[in-house]
């Protein structure tokens, strides 16, 4: 019961507070695995071993699905719900109670006012009283010797609100590191990607590590890029259609702040690549073709001449492709057995080498682009959470809980209120509601 009564304690929830923000910094200050380039962390092993070392022993490059980070959550989760219970409890406790005031009870309230009547408290005077509070929109209660009356109870909700809503954001985190799924991919103008493993060429996993069943495919049918001047890009903005079962269902602009969305996964505008040669492999005998896509270099901005070495599939040959951006529609190629050149020269669009028992075939120029992948079953959790944290500050500013307690003691009218909060602002209100029964009094 001793580290029950600790969990539930603000001590704590702001300790369990500065542990997140900590965490929070470090993630962003650390680059975390899942936005490097294979060559971007290779640099940085290279050139600080040792405290690499240090952060991947402890997790520090990839803060959300640490073991220690997952902790800190659980525990701050279980503070808030600990304290939503007490909440609770108490807000109901508030609801229910509306038993009447004693006159010194009243009278020793903030806001309290007590009027004589030399004859007396008669039914119609009462009648009339009670009838000024409901005008004001209060829930009134009566008993034989006096009213209660509340307004803006919901209010009282409020900080249970609050607390649900942070817990719920929370449960969202632990849903994200522990199912979030992340990948990168590269694809060209009329390829298509089909959400096989091996087509993504950098991956990331929450803790459960859950693989993706992208049961859908991709169809990059054009990529552009724009740029302000020759270093600044103004935007990347690629036309993808969804296919399922051979069938278009969907065509969307994707530019780099607004992403695809479909079944639950995310594909955003990553970054902007730039060539790719499109070509086949044609067998003369039985005419059997294998088409794919020879990546160039990435450059900022492409200018003069750029090279690509690959080897042809299915052969013993290797061909050294060179482009000129200025000519999109030739392209340089030689063709190498082991190191020796056996064909040089410029094959036009549409044009082929001669390789022997095949052709391979140039069907021009595409432009190519990269995209990030995003599944995370938390996000709609973590939102939700935001708009009752919305509804909880709203209902915290806006609706204030008050409660009336008048007793009729004789020839007296003893009138008190409680308010929890902006008691200035209600002092008004409160002179105006003894003004209006004033009206109604002989």
């Amino acid at each position: 019961m001793g580290i029950i009564r600790q969990l539930r304690s603000r001590r704590f929830a702001v300790t369990f507070i500065v542990l997140i923000s900590i965490s929070l910094v470090l993630a962003t200050v650390i680059p975390q695995t899942s936005s490097l380039s294979e060559a971007e962390l290779f640099l940085l092993r290279s050139d600080h071993p040792e405290l690499t070392e240090f952060i991947k022993i402890t997790g520090l490059d990839h803060v959300y699905t640490t073991w220690w980070f997952l902790g800190i959550v659980l525990l701050f989760s279980l503070n808030i719900a600990l304290s939503l219970s007490d909440r609770i409890r108490i807000t109901i406790k508030q609801l229910q109670d509306d038993s009447p005031l004693k006159p010194e009870q009243i009278e020793r309230l903030h806001f309290n006012h007590i009027l004589t009547l030399p004859d007396g408290v008669d039914v119609g005077i009462k009648r009339d009283v009670s009838n000024v509070i409901s005008g004001l929109s209060y829930r009134i209660k009566e008993y034989p010797d006096g009213l209660s009356a509340s307004k803006g109870r919901f209010g009282l909700w409020s900080v249970s609100i609050f607390h649900g809503s942070m817990l719920i954001i929370l449960m969202g985190i632990l849903i994200s590191s522990l199912t979030k799924f992340s990948g990168n991919i590269e694809i060209s103008e009329g390829q298509m990607f089909n959400g096989e493993k091996e087509e993504f060429i950098k991956k990331g996993y929450g803790v459960l590590r859950l693989e993706p069943d992208i049961n859908f495919s991709l169809l990059l049918k054009k990529f552009n890029a724009e740029y302000w001047d020759a270093e600044h890009p103004k935007l990347y903005r690629s036309v993808i259609d969804v296919v399922e079962n051979g069938s278009t269902v969907l065509s969307k602009n994707v530019e780099m702040n607004e992403p695809l969305r479909y079944k639950g996964f995310s594909f955003y505008q990553l970054k902007y690549h730039g060539y790719s040669a499109s070509l086949s492999k044609r067998d003369k005998s039985t005419e059997n073709e294998i088409q794919g896509y020879v990546n160039f270099p990435y450059q900022e901005r492409y200018a003069g001449i750029i090279s690509k070495e690959f080897t042809i599939p299915q052969t013993n040959f290797r061909a050294r492709l060179r482009f000129d951006v200025a000519y999109p529609d030739i392209m340089a190629v030689t063709v190498l057995s082991g190191n020796t050149p056996i064909w040089d020269g410029v094959v036009p669009k549409g044009g082929g080498v001669n390789l022997g028992k095949s052709n391979l075939i140039f069907n021009g120029i595409v432009k190519w682009t990269g995209i990030y992948v995003s599944r995370d079953y938390g996000v709609p959790v973590v939102y939700s959470g935001f708009v009752l944290l919305i509804i909880a500050v709203f209902s915290i500013t806006f609706i204030v809980p008050k409660k009336l307690w008048i007793v009729y003691d004789n020839n007296r009218i003893i009138i008190g209120a409680k308010i929890i909060r902006d008691r200035e602002a209600f002092k008004e209100e409160f002179e105006g509601i003894i003004n209006k029964i004033k009206g109604h009094l002989p």
